[in-house]
């Protein structure tokens, strides 16, 4: 017998019941990635143990060894690229990477089929320069050489696009991972399809022969880099619809500069660049507020653009922050601000209510006041997931730490005012076992418990994991688990061999769709 832990039916969180938990921060025991998982999550969250980190993988050398082994043969291999291919194809994943490094590793497969598999799907893969790049990237890595049917690949990424849409994607990514248009250029030597294809390559290739032949933007690139004077970066801005991409750094300082800009920016595009435009002093201009606030509280844009209430809460947050991570700080437009809020609650109409019934227990532990993001604390993080699982399904909302305790949180409720409401509730140590002991010590049926924590459980009797599966002995065998630990540690309380639980390490604005997928099945 191991040892190391304590064979025991429930065992109190701060003993080893199984030899593949480990002591978190806080003294408690939980499960450590492993790899017992499947490929399919690995694509889709990019860990492959059932867990979605936010930011890079802390478990990179595992993945690899958990990738290797799974592509080791030539069935794993092509099964591997195949459901990588899927998953990129339909756009399943919330982290391209995983994807693009399955390729790589395909590409330097010593299986000829497996290779051969992976340059024909290169062009599907591969939609933009960046992703090229970093495919390519991941497979010299793997020890790829520059063979002719590799080369042969890499060029119809650029033989086979029509031509202005070539000249737009070489002008916005241009390099990637120290790997440039010019690199693959040289080393490829793709046969031009027209004389438009030709000047495209000469000017990635340093040729200056041709300016007089541009075209799309990369004459608009040109002609920018060139602008002596901002009017004229505006116009040329406005002419070619040129993305900030092309424009040169000293130019991102001028408000005109982004008010041009924002005029062609997509939906998401302009909440992202909030802070941005905020720093080059474009909120200087009350026209330009009620313009941008406009654009933000459109809900036709919200409808169409099916825009999640969190990316929404995070734009909000990080510009009423007043400065970022960096120390760079800006004058916060309350105008702005307002917006935003309208934006997140018309937002909240785009969730789907599933006809579940919902358990959420959100710790109120005093390490929950910590910040996740800059400006953000872990429970202003709980806060937002609350409301968007609001509109999710007919919700059971309780408070624990060491104890527990039904919350009356009402539909109309604001983020601040949940927040308000539990922040001087009882704080204590932390059990994210409690939701479902008290549900099935209630009789209460539920198909989903989610746990909004930070991550640090170590008090009770009995493990989060053992709890839901009595629970399911008891009341609901389907019912299933997600654990939101806004804190990204590099620790799981779910099991990670169980499909019907889900550990998210982290808060970004994918948290909710991805339970979503997972409450469908679809991860």
């Amino acid at each position: 017998m191991n040892k190391d832990y304590v064979v025991s039916e429930n065992g109190d969180q701060m003993v080893k019941v199984r030899s593949d938990q480990v002591m978190n921060n806080a003294g408690g025991y939980v499960f450590t990635v492993n790899d017992q998982t499947k490929m399919l999550r690995f694509l889709i969250l990019g860990s492959e143990n059932g867990s979605y980190y936010v930011g890079k993988d802390r478990k990179i050398a595992n993945t690899m060894n958990f990738l290797k082994e799974f592509m080791a043969t030539e069935e794993g291999a092509l099964q591997a690229l195949e459901l990588a291919l899927d998953v990129k194809a339909n756009n399943r994943a919330y982290k391209v990477d995983p994807s693009l490094l399955v390729l790589g590793m395909a590409l330097a497969s010593p299986f000829p089929q497996i290779n051969g598999k992976a340059y024909e799907y290169m062009g599907v893969m591969c939609a933009t320069p960046t992703q090229l790049f970093d495919a390519i990237s991941y497979a010299r890595s793997f020890g790829k050489g520059w063979g002719r049917a590799f080369k042969r690949a890499i060029s119809r990424f650029y033989t086979e696009k029509e031509a202005y849409r070539l000249s737009y994607a070489m002008a916005k990514y241009q390099s990637r991972n120290g790997w440039s248009h010019k690199d693959l250029l040289r080393l490829t030597h793709p046969v031009p399809k027209d004389q438009q294809h030709l000047i495209l390559y000469r000017w990635a290739t340093g040729h200056d022969d041709i300016n007089d032949k541009l075209f799309g933007l990369v004459k608009g690139l040109e002609l920018i880099k060139k602008a002596e004077d901002e009017e004229t970066v505006v116009d040329l801005i406005d002419i070619y619809k040129a993305p900030f991409e092309v424009v040169p750094t000293e130019w991102l300082k001028s408000p005109n500069v982004w008010r041009s800009l924002s005029t062609n920016m997509g939906y998401i595009s302009i909440i992202r660049s909030l802070a941005r435009m905020a720093m080059a002093s474009v909120m200087d201009d009350p026209e330009w507020v009620m313009f941008l606030s406009d654009r933000i509280k459109d809900q036709s844009s919200i409808s169409a653009m099916n825009v999640h209430p969190l990316q929404l809460f995070l734009a909000l947050m990080t510009y009423k922050n007043g400065k970022n991570e960096h120390g760079r700080e800006w004058a916060v437009s309350v105008e702005i601000v307002d917006a935003l809020e309208q934006a997140f609650s018309m937002a909240l109409k785009n969730v789907e209510d599933m006809g579940l019934r919902i358990s959420i227990g959100l710790d109120v532990s005093g390490s929950m006041g910590g910040e996740v993001l800059p400006g953000i604390s872990a429970r202003e993080a709980a806060a937002a997931i609350i409301k968007v699982f609001q509109n999710c399904g007919n919700l059971t909302i309780n408070a624990f730490s060491h104890n527990f305790k039904r919350l009356d949180i009402q539909a109309g409720d604001s983020v601040q005012k949940i927040v308000s409401r539990v922040s001087g509730m009882m704080f204590g140590a932390t059990d994210c076992a409690l939701p479902m002991i008290d549900a099935a010590r209630k009789d209460e049926f539920y198909d989903l418990f989610v746990v909004l924590t930070d991550n640090e459980t170590w008090a009770g009797h009995i493990h989060p994991y053992k709890a839901l599966q009595q629970y399911r002995e008891k009341i609901n065998p389907n019912a299933k688990l997600v654990v939101l630990a806004t804190e990204n540690t590099e620790f799981s309380i779910a099991d990670p061999s169980d499909s019907g639980m889900l550990d998210i390490a982290g808060f970004d604005a994918n948290v909710g769709n991805i339970i979503t997928d997972f409450i469908k099945g679809n991860i």
